[in-house]
Order: C-alpha cells, then structure tokens, then sequence
C-alpha cells in the first residue's frame, strides 16, 4: 500500500491512497451480446403494456385511447431505456442513467401520439377536400392554390 500526504507538509497525519482499479468496460463481442439480450428482453417487457392497453381499449373513446396509449408508450420507453442504460453503463462509465431513461420514456411517448395522430383523428382528416397533383396551377397540389380554398 501506497502512503501520501492529506493536507501537503503541514498535515499531521499519513492517509493510506488505495488505487482505483481500471472499470471492466464491456467492448466489442461482449457489448454487442450485452445489448442484444438485455435490449430485446426490455421492449419484449415493455412492448407488453401498450399492447395491453391497446386491446382493453379498442372499443373506447379516442379521449381514453390516446392518453392511455401514450402513457403505456411511457412505460414501454422506461423499460427499454432502463434495459439500455443498464448496458450502456457498464460500456460507458460516464452515463447519466436516470437522464437516459426520462429521454427513452419521453421520446417513447412522443413516437405513440405521433403515431396515433391519423388514427385519432381520421373521422376529422376526412372531411377535409381532396388534394390531387395537377398540371392546372403548376407543380403544387391544387389544395395549395388560393381558389381551390373553401374561403379563397
């Protein structure tokens, strides 16, 4: 064991310094092995939830549906980023975990409410008139030019 001083000169006392042992990363074959098993069993957990959610509300309100697959989507996220911070962190000593996790959950949710989006709000989208290519006004689609507008 190595001594050194605590304090410089003026210390009055020796304090033992142990050496930090060099982390055992995960690289190369090993990562990859770490990732795939521990990430495929986190969404396959995760994926459980919004597809339970997804069929107890089939039948209900897109006021129920959307809130509530979003906050499945949320979940799935956690766990996956949980299964993902839980390898990253062994590769990457340096990874805030808990931030990876929120971002994973908080993107999660973001891709179900952009997904569910047309979905919800097809009987809306589908009121809307037609939008065909035509050569009439140039390149632009006809519900692009001012008179093709219900007011314009």
């Amino acid at each position: 064991m190595t001594t050194a001083w605590k304090g410089g000169e003026e210390s009055a006392g020796i304090v033992p310094v142990r050496p930090v042992p060099a982390p055992n990363l995960l690289r190369g074959r090993a990562l990859a092995r770490a990732w795939f098993w521990t990430v495929t069993a986190a969404e396959f957990m995760g994926f459980a939830v919004p597809a339970c959610v997804g069929a107890l509300t089939t039948d209900a309100h897109p006021a129920v549906v959307l809130p509530s697959l979003v906050a499945a989507g949320a979940v799935e996220g956690t766990m996956l980023g949980l299964g993902q911070a839980a390898v990253l962190g062994r590769a990457l000593p340096g990874l805030r975990r808990r931030r990876w996790v929120a971002a994973t959950a908080c993107a999660a949710a973001i891709a179900y409410l952009i997904g569910l989006l047309p979905s919800t709000f097809a009987a809306v989208w589908s009121g809307w008139p037609p939008c065909s290519w035509s050569s009439r006004w140039s390149s632009a689609p006809p519900c692009w030019h001012p008179s093709a507008r219900p007011n314009g």
